[in-house]
């Protein structure tokens, strides 16, 4: 797969994803992004990373999940369990 960064009108090399959030900018060139467009109810996963990179975004949605889990409420969590059970 290649992946073209385009910024105004030159091309760059080395992808790139800024993220803006919380009036902090941020850029990295190792990523692994997932977006979700509830509109269309798609899904993508964007990536320049190597196997380390990809492991530690693993690991780090892993927590991630597990600490948003730990604060749903039973009907969530109720909800969780059947998409999984929907999903096979």
């Amino acid at each position: 797969m290649t992946l073209e960064v385009l910024a105004g009108k030159k091309v760059q090399s080395q992808p790139e994803v800024i993220v803006k959030m919380d009036g902090k900018i941020d850029k990295y060139n190792d990523f692994v992004v997932f977006g979700y467009n509830p509109h269309l109810q798609s899904c993508s996963l964007l990536s320049n990373a190597d196997l380390i990179t990809f492991a530690m975004a693993l690991e780090t949605i892993a927590d991630a999940f597990n600490e948003k889990y730990a604060q749903a409420t039973p009907e969530e969590q109720a909800l969780l369990t059947e998409f999984i059970k929907d999903r096979g």
